[in-house]
């Protein structure tokens, strides 16, 4: 009854209320830095990813003499092949809001209402993966027993 009385039920109440406020305040605020440092840190990842492909870009241009049999030639002092090249871009990828794995899939949705059997479909399936097999599956259809 006191408790009623003198009001410590609204006085807890609005504690609670602040309480509640102050802590999503402080959440809100530490998300905010934490957002914010993401960014500084992908920033200088940016900064870093373009500085390497800057120096190797140019040292893609570099040259270095080699000695075959009795003749010198000159041969690039970097060699980057389409493996390399394919892994680079394969990683960049994440960088360009790309995905960083492109997978194919195929499938085909069909629904086949048929009055061959079973074997007989799976046999014109097989054939018609094969090489060629276009004209086999008309010989496998051709001699089908009818029904």
């Amino acid at each position: 009854m006191q408790a009623k009385r003198l009001g410590w039920y609204d006085k807890r109440d609005a504690l609670r209320q602040r309480a509640g406020a102050k802590t999503i305040e402080r959440l809100a605020d530490a998300e905010a830095r934490r957002a914010e440092r993401v960014f500084e840190v992908e920033d200088h990842a940016l900064e870093v990813i373009d500085e390497a492909l800057t120096k190797m870009s140019e040292d893609m241009r570099a040259t270095h003499l080699v000695q075959h049999g009795h003749q010198w030639f000159e041969e690039p002092a970097f060699v980057m092949g389409p493996k390399e090249i394919a892994l680079l871009l394969d990683r960049l990828q994440m960088f360009l809001n790309a995905p960083s794995r492109i997978v194919e899939q195929r499938s085909v949705g069909l629904t086949v209402t048929s009055d061959l059997s079973m074997d007989l479909l799976k046999q014109f399936a097989a054939l018609t993966r094969e090489h060629g097999g276009s004209s086999r599956v008309r010989e496998v259809l051709a001699s089908r027993p009818s029904r």
